[in-house]
C-alpha cells in the first residue's frame, strides 16, 4: 500500500497548459512514472509547501514536473474555489481514525487533495517540455497534447469530476480557437 509522506486533506495545485500551436487548442498531459498510479495521464501539478503562495507552487511544480520554465508562460486565469475530491481507501493508510475526528468538529467534509487549478499559457513551441529536468528520478515519463474531453477521459477515475469542474471553470477563459 502506498503511504503519502503529507497529511491529509492537503493542499494541491494542478495547471492546466495550454498552446495555441495546435488546432484545436490543446493542453498538456504528463503520464505517471512512478506507483500509485504508474502509467496513468494527468495534468502537471503536486502539493503547496509550507509558507508558499498558490501561484509560485503553481510555477514550481510546472517546472519540476514538466521543465516548462515560468518565463515560457502567462497566467491566464486560476479556479476562484477550492475543488477537492476523495481519495479511494486504497490510497489512504491510518486516515480512517483522523478523518472520523476532524468530521465530528467539522473541519473536513472530504479525504483527499484541496486544490486551486491554474491555467497557463505555453508561449513556446514544445521543444521547452523536458520531463528529466526536474530530478534524478522523474515523476512522469511521457507527454503529449490533447484535448480537454481525451484528458478527463483518460485520468485515474476518481479525479475525473475535479478535472471535469475545474476545465467547465476556467473555459471561458480559454482563447476562441474559431
Amino acid at each position: 500500500m502506498y503511504s503519502y509522506e503529507y497529511p491529509h486533506p492537503a493542499v494541491t495545485v494542478d495547471i492546466a497548459v495550454f498552446t495555441q500551436e495546435r488546432k484545436p487548442l490543446k493542453l498538456l498531459l504528463i503520464q505517471r512514472a512512478n506507483e500509485p498510479h504508474r502509467g496513468e495521464w494527468a495534468l502537471p501539478g503536486g502539493f503547496v509547501d509550507i509558507d508558499e503562495d498558490l501561484e509560485t507552487a503553481a510555477r514550481r511544480e510546472l517546472e519540476e514536473e514538466t521543465g516548462i520554465l515560468e518565463s515560457h508562460v502567462d497566467l491566464v486565469a486560476h479556479t476562484q474555489t477550492w475543488l477537492h475530491y476523495d481519495l479511494p481507501g486504497s490510497l489512504l493508510r491510518n486516515q480512517k481514525r483522523r478523518y472520523m475526528r476532524s468530521k465530528q468538529r467539522n473541519q473536513v467534509s472530504f479525504r483527499g487533495q484541496k486544490q486551486v487549478w491554474f491555467l497557463l499559457h505555453l508561449r513556446e513551441d514544445d521543444s521547452v517540455v523536458n520531463l528529466k529536468s526536474g530530478s534524478e528520478k522523474p515523476e512522469f515519463d511521457d507527454w503529449k497534447w490533447v484535448e480537454a474531453d481525451f484528458a478527463v477521459e483518460n485520468i485515474v477515475d476518481f479525479k475525473r469530476g475535479v478535472y471535469q469542474k475545474a476545465l467547465d471553470e476556467l473555459k471561458p477563459f480559454l482563447p476562441n480557437t474559431a
